[in-house]
């Protein structure tokens, strides 16, 4: 039942996560830098991608209950570990989705991590948010 109730909330969140993400796309773009040489083609591609987001959730958050759903009886009846470790359980699992979904974006080159990439520049935030 509750997982049941797990599954209908990550479609629920997925689809809301695509409605959300269509109807602010553009914004969404500049707000990552896209320029106007390639904004025609982000907005096409990050619109399909969009439409995959509630497969996403469920695959990564189904990755999680597996994992977790596997390691906790091994944690607790076979080791005779207690609670810490069933939620250490619950860490892996998550864990493990964090590094599959990071492995999906750096094979696929959708996000280049390089420090001065992901370095947070306050001036190019505040220009987006005064100027456009």
């Amino acid at each position: 039942m509750e997982s049941g109730n797990g599954i209908t909330l990550m479609v629920i969140f997925g689809l809301a996560y695509l409605l959300i993400g269509e109807s602010m796309l553009t914004q969404l773009l500049k707000l990552s830098g896209a320029t106007k040489e390639v904004f025609f083609f982000a907005q096409q591609y990050a619109g399909i991608i969009l439409v995959g987001m509630p497969f996403l959730i469920i695959t990564n958050m189904m990755i999680d209950a597996i994992v977790n759903t596997i390691l906790d009886p091994i944690f607790i009846f076979i080791f005779h570990w207690g609670i810490f470790e069933a939620a250490l359980a619950t860490i892996l699992g998550q864990f493990l989705s964090f590094v599959i979904a990071i492995r999906y974006l750096w094979r696929f080159k959708t996000i280049h991590f390089e420090k001065t990439r992901i370095k947070l520049q306050l001036l190019l935030c505040r220009s987006y948010y005064i100027i456009h």
